[in-house]
């Protein structure tokens, strides 16, 4: 009798946890911009522009999409590495994008960092070489691609605020 209720339970689980992943990509897609609908890729909400380089131009985080030009320009501006490593089909990510990185006080404070968007589907070296597969990864690279620190899962602006200082702060100490 015992398992027979147990079980039952169990689906009630299941349905709840289905029932949760439904509603949440609802949510997540009615806050995607009126345009991203528009598109034709999986990529809704995510802007990556090729080979830029790391100014920040208009008030907009500007990303490389390509890692070795992204490090070459770490060396050549001796900054820090910030990798955004996301998946297209991810709702946080797209999350993470439209709310935390254009937040114009995180925008200012990644002047510091050469930022790199990778679409880890789509580049399937960068995926096994940092090993990433939870979305979305943050990672921080020194110049030569070593790997610095690593904050997986959605930021809002007031933990991602919390997690540059203290990379700031372990830069300042080196």
């Amino acid at each position: 009798m015992k398992i027979k209720i147990q079980i039952r339970l169990l689906f009630i689980l299941f349905l709840f946890i289905v029932w949760s992943a439904v509603n949440l990509r609802f949510l997540i897609a009615q806050e995607l911009p009126k345009n991203a609908e528009n598109k034709t890729n999986n990529q809704a909400a995510l802007t990556i522009e090729p080979k830029v380089n790391s100014a920040h131009i208009n008030g907009k985080v500007k990303w490389y999409s390509n890692l070795s030009e992204c490090l070459e320009a770490a060396k050549a501006e001796n900054k820090l590495v910030l990798v955004d490593a996301v998946a297209s089909w991810c709702g946080w990510c797209k999350k993470m994008e439209m709310e935390t990185f254009n937040n114009p006080e995180i925008i200012k404070k990644l002047e510091k960092y050469v930022c790199l968007r990778v679409i880890v589907e789509d580049d399937a070296a960068f995926s096994g070489k940092y090993t990433v597969n939870e979305f979305p990864t943050i990672l921080f690279l020194k110049a030569d691609g070593s790997e610095l620190e690593r904050h997986i899962g959605f930021k809002n602006i007031d933990d991602f605020k919390k997690i540059i200082g203290q990379i700031d702060e372990k830069k300042v100490n080196k």
